[in-house]
């Protein structure tokens, strides 16, 4: 398993590709928790913007 911000742009995850990744963020709650949102597409190369949690 690979975890989604070792992955490489192009590489698929269970039948998507990362696409891209965009800035890494912080929550606003305390204590503040790191995320960012990833770009995935399909095989019809329609992407969807997901806001994925690290841990």
């Amino acid at each position: 398993m690979t975890l989604i911000n070792q992955m490489a742009t192009n590489e698929e995850f269970i039948g998507f590709y990362l696409l891209r990744e965009l800035e890494l963020k912080q929550t606003n709650a305390t204590p503040a928790k790191d995320y960012f949102d990833i770009v995935l597409g399909d095989a019809s190369g329609a992407g969807e913007v997901l806001g994925c949690k690290t841990q």
